[in-house]
């Protein structure tokens, strides 16, 4: 059973740094949303879910209208989140490490499994319902196996659960890569859009394979 936790500005960026890990070793696409009862938001993205922050930010301000207004309120005042010009590196800390991609399959799926079993857990400790004074939360992790696994907090489930949430997310997914051309080396010593951009861009995402991860076992 999953514990809430204490939240801490040490707490939230372990989450985004365990997200930044997960995206490096698999090469998977991810995107963590947290917005806090005062209506600030941070987050982390790997390049092709970047623009949630912006395209799909009137989707977002929608839901958290439609379960808080109040909370809506201060979030049009200003919402900010953590992502820079690089995928998942914050304004105002140490940017996360590098992290060699994992090209065994069998380790990397042993890695994607322990990774997000870590994830999984320190979301849920900080985000709604299980901790009832964290943040409303969205986490999503698109594979190269085409799974996608997600856990949000009631007021965010909408963007996985409804057809316009979907259309958004696998509108995203299966755009072209808009980095430089693929390299022919040794992708280890290219950076995070640069490898996401040889790994992924030969793969579509279908929103049907989408699946649900239980809040508790």
């Amino acid at each position: 059973m999953v514990e809430p936790r204490e939240i801490t500005q040490q707490g939230t960026r372990e989450i985004f740094e365990l997200a930044n890990e997960l995206a490096f070793k698999t090469a998977s696409d991810v995107i963590v949303i947290l917005i806090d009862d005062e209506g600030d938001s941070r987050g982390y993205a790997t390049p092709k879910l970047r623009p949630m922050f912006s395209e799909g930010r009137p989707l977002i301000v929608k839901l958290m209208y439609d379960y808080n207004k109040e909370t809506v309120a201060k979030m049009q005042a200003g919402v900010q989140h953590t992502g820079s010009a690089r995928a998942g590196q914050p304004q105002s800390s140490e940017p996360f490490p590098e992290h060699p991609y994992i090209y065994n399959d069998e380790e990397r799926h042993v890695a994607l499994t322990s990774l997000f079993l870590k994830l999984r857990e320190k979301f849920l400790s900080y985000t709604k319902p299980v901790n009832t004074n964290g943040y409303h939360g969205f986490l999503l992790v698109a594979t190269l196996a085409h799974q996608m696994l997600h856990i949000s907090s009631p007021s965010l489930a909408p963007l996985i659960e409804t057809q316009s949430g979907m259309k958004v997310l696998s509108t995203l997914l299966n755009a072209p890569e808009e980095s430089g051309p693929a390299r022919t080396g040794d992708r280890e010593q290219g950076d995070l859009i640069d490898r996401m951009s040889e790994v992924v861009s030969n793969f579509s995402f279908d929103a049907s394979g989408i699946e649900e991860v239980p809040d508790d076992e």
